[in-house]
């Protein structure tokens, strides 16, 4: 199960109903988004999108969690791991969003690669998926980083276009 997992600068714990109006506004920053596909239209309707991922957090063990900064409790974004099923396939998926106004000091880095090293050392598993636009080179980078490789393309995959498939 995934718990509270602390990095040398962040808590990374479960998404909770209260984070909605900070992950809101970071949501509804257009270049924050832009490779995530539909966003949530409202408050009320992203509360009912993290009331799902606590539900699959209790029931499953994955979930996403709010990205928050020691030194001053912001939260800067979000990551995680949950099911998704790609090509009729049910991957793990890990999935990372971090606030444009904190691009450029490696959070995003540091949190996908702490959620890697409890997904492989306490959840046991043997294999992780990313799923990224490829001009997004930032998301590039992490996954990279993270020691993910190159698969496939994945035309028209839900709301997000043609993005590539990476597995660790």
């Amino acid at each position: 199960m995934m718990n509270v997992i602390e990095t040398d600068r962040m808590v990374l714990r479960p998404i909770e109903e209260s984070d909605a109006p900070e992950l809101f506004a970071i949501y509804s920053v257009p270049e924050n988004v832009k490779f995530m596909g539909q966003g949530s239209a409202s408050i009320e309707e992203l509360r009912s999108h993290i009331s799902r991922h606590i539900a699959q957090h209790q029931s499953v063990g994955l979930g996403l969690s709010a990205a928050i900064l020691k030194r001053n409790r912001t939260i800067v974004g979000r990551a995680g791991l949950f099911y998704s099923t790609i090509d009729g396939v049910d991957e793990v998926e890990l999935a990372y969003l971090i606030d444009r106004n904190h691009w450029g000091h490696g959070y995003g880095t540091e949190a996908s690669l702490a959620i890697m090293d409890h997904a492989i050392r306490e959840l046991d598993l043997k294999r992780i998926v990313a799923v990224i636009h490829p001009l997004n080179t930032s998301s590039l980078r992490v996954a990279d980083k993270c020691g993910f490789i190159y698969e496939r393309s994945l035309p028209n995959y839900k709301d997000f276009g043609n993005v590539g498939l990476y597995a660790a």
